[in-house]
């Protein structure tokens, strides 16, 4: 099967939103686009790709991110966890916004001066802000 690709404009509406609740300013939503895709074999509902920057630099193009969206698994969630998976892949996303992504979910603790990883539990509190 081929894969397919289609532009989720809705979806990109929603990304500029959550940036905007949760404060992520960081975050050109300018570069980040958002696709469904059909016919995808990944077992995940979603997950972002990053232009790495050996390709920003040759092309001379400026960072950018998609966040890939699998039909029909995307549909299939709740709206809560539709927002979930799309907070996710902006985790991926370093501050930097350099096109590389972080592939483990890790933030700084202040309080503990430690790096931890983000739980389910953490999502679903970022995933509260947005929803309220």
């Amino acid at each position: 099967m081929n894969l397919k690709f289609e532009r989720a404009l809705k979806e990109e509406e929603l990304i500029k939103d959550i940036v905007g609740k949760l404060g992520w300013n960081y975050l050109n939503t300018e570069q980040i686009r958002c696709l469904y895709s059909y016919n995808s074999s990944s077992r995940y509902p979603s997950r972002v790709w990053g232009t790495q920057k050996i390709f920003s630099d040759v092309f001379k193009i400026e960072p950018a991110y998609v966040i890939e969206l699998m039909q029909p698994k995307f549909d299939e969630l709740n709206y809560n966890e539709q927002i979930q998976r799309l907070i996710i892949p902006l985790l991926g996303i370093p501050k930097t916004f350099s096109g590389e992504i972080h592939h483990t979910l890790k933030y700084y603790d202040n309080k503990t001066k430690k790096q931890k990883r983000y739980t389910l539990e953490d999502i679903q509190n970022l995933c509260n802000k947005v929803t309220l």
